[in-house]
C-alpha cells in the first residue's frame, strides 16, 4: 500500500502523461469496479477494509497527477475505460492471459493490446 511519503513524492511535481501502479484508482472501469463491489473472492471484512484504504491513496495520487494514462494490474482483468475527463485507465490481466501485456506508443500514447506477437490479427488497438 502507498504510504503517505509514497505518494507525497509522486505528486511533488504534479501532472505526469504515463502512471504506472499496482492497484487501480476508484472509480476504474465497469469490470473492476464490479469486481470491487461484489467481493466474488470471499474476502474478510479486515481484507476489503485494507483494500478500501488502498484504494483511496492510489485515487489520491492518481487525482493529483492527474495522467493521460494510467496502467494497472491488481484485479487481474483486461479493461481499458476513460473517464469524462478523458485520462485512460488500462487494466492488465494476470501473467499468461490474453490482455497481459501491452505496447504504449510514446509518441501519441495509443496502446495496442498484444495477445501472441505485435503483428498478430488478434492485437487490438486501446483508445488509439
Amino acid at each position: 500500500m502507498l504510504s503517505d511519503n509514497d505518494i507525497l513524492w509522486a505528486t511533488l511535481n504534479g501532472h505526469a502523461d504515463i502512471m504506472l501502479s499496482h492497484d487501480a484508482p476508484a472509480p476504474a472501469g465497469r469490470r473492476v469496479e464490479h469486481l470491487r463491489a461484489t467481493n466474488q473472492a470471499g474476502w474478510s471484512a479486515t481484507a476489503l477494509g485494507y483494500a478500501a484504504a488502498g484504494a483511496e491513496r492510489i485515487t489520491r495520487a492518481y487525482d493529483a497527477v492527474a495522467p493521460d494514462i494510467l496502467f494497472h494490474g491488481h484485479f487481474h482483468l483486461a479493461e481499458a475505460s476513460r473517464r469524462p475527463s478523458g485520462q485512460r485507465i488500462i487494466s492488465l490481466n494476470r501473467d499468461g492471459e490474453l490482455g497481459n501485456v501491452a505496447l504504449l506508443n510514446l509518441e501519441d500514447l495509443s496502446v495496442t493490446a498484444l495477445f501472441r506477437q505485435p503483428d498478430d490479427p488478434r492485437a487490438v488497438s486501446l483508445f488509439a
